[in-house]
């Protein structure tokens, strides 16, 4: 099963979040293999910055989404837009050049599209 996740919105990441440890905790039940992208874009890209008091506890939880082979995924374009270098996010969020971009390509790749 290959699952891929999209946020563009901040209030969005809770129930995002909760959304893809559900997947994990399926996977886990069930013993079957769950391949799970997160894409950010549009303002959901300001979660990722590193040293921001607002963030600190969303970098536990993508940490803990990474260690469980989750790959979490920043849109360039929207990086860029909000003037977010790739220095100042954090080390384990992979940059890709268009969120959108990656998104059908995952689609084409078989990923099932969710947006909380």
């Amino acid at each position: 099963m290959k699952v891929l996740f999209h946020i563009d919105e901040l209030n969005k990441w809770d129930m995002t979040v909760t959304n893809v440890k559900n997947m994990i905790n399926f996977s886990r039940e069930s013993e079957e293999k769950v391949e799970i992208e997160v894409v950010a874009n549009g303002e959901a890209v300001f979660r990722f910055k590193k040293n921001e008091d607002a963030n600190s506890s969303y970098s536990v939880e993508f940490e803990s989404l990474f260690t469980d082979d989750v790959k979490i995924v920043a849109c360039n374009n929207a990086l860029s837009k909000f003037y977010i270098s790739k220095d100042e996010i954090f080390e384990f969020i992979e940059v890709v050049p268009a969120g959108v971009v990656e998104i059908v390509k995952k689609q084409e790749d078989g990923f099932t599209y969710i947006k909380p």
